[in-house]
């Protein structure tokens, strides 16, 4: 789970981006334009690759995001997080965590804060410009500039600001990939939608760790 976190953190119209021609230029105006949107809700494929270990997974996700909240749910977990406290909770045993946000999250990245990631300390290539009917298709790789968890990643964005796929490739030989089924932008969504009500579920074990 932590490392779609850092894969989702490249996650998610603007005429000027057809008359760029540098990945930065393209990266700031795509982080920009989605950090505009009041909320953003986004389907998913995750996979994971290893070709020496012949490991190939692929399961699809939800994240939905209102400024610093979210909602995941992945892999048989729900993850809520209203800013300041995260609960996992996890159907097949009927058990939620508590943890205050930032708590024992070395090595992941809150998804609220993806936007975030690579403003600063990437080092921007733009590999390949591909027309795709009326738009264009950037591919760009993103690489870090001090050692991290990761090597490279390489994300497709196109024109309109449209993030379609985004590979991660991990130091351990791991691939990770995300690929954007579905994006809905400026849905309303309560509060109380990213936080975990106990009330609805009267059985479940609450695991506080705060």
């Amino acid at each position: 789970m932590k490392k779609a976190f850092i894969i989702l953190s490249i996650l998610l119209t603007s005429s000027s981006l057809f008359a760029q021609t540098d990945g930065k230029s393209i990266i700031d105006n795509f982080t920009k334009t989605l950090k505009s949107y009041p909320s953003i809700e986004t389907t998913f494929d995750f996979t994971l690759e290893n070709k020496e270990a012949e490991i190939s997974d692929t399961n699809s996700g939800k994240l939905v995001i209102k400024n610093e909240k979210y909602r995941l749910d992945m892999l048989g977990i729900q993850i809520y997080s209203d800013g300041k406290t995260s609960y996992s909770f996890m159907p097949s045993t009927n058990e939620v965590n508590i943890t205050n946000v930032g708590a024992g999250e070395e090595g992941s990245v809150d998804p609220s804060k993806m936007f975030n990631m690579y403003e600063e300390g990437m080092k921007v290539t733009l590999l390949n410009t591909v027309n795709k009917g009326n738009l264009k298709e950037y591919e760009i790789q993103l690489v870090p500039e001090e050692q991290d968890n990761f090597e490279k990643i390489i994300v497709y964005i196109t024109s309109d600001n449209r993030l379609k796929k985004a590979i991660t490739y991990a130091m351990d030989g791991n691939v990770y990939t995300i690929s954007i089924e579905k994006m809905v932008t400026n849905k309303t969504f309560e509060d109380t939608y990213f936080k975990f009500d106990t009330s609805k579920y009267p059985e479940v074990d609450v695991i506080d760790m705060r």
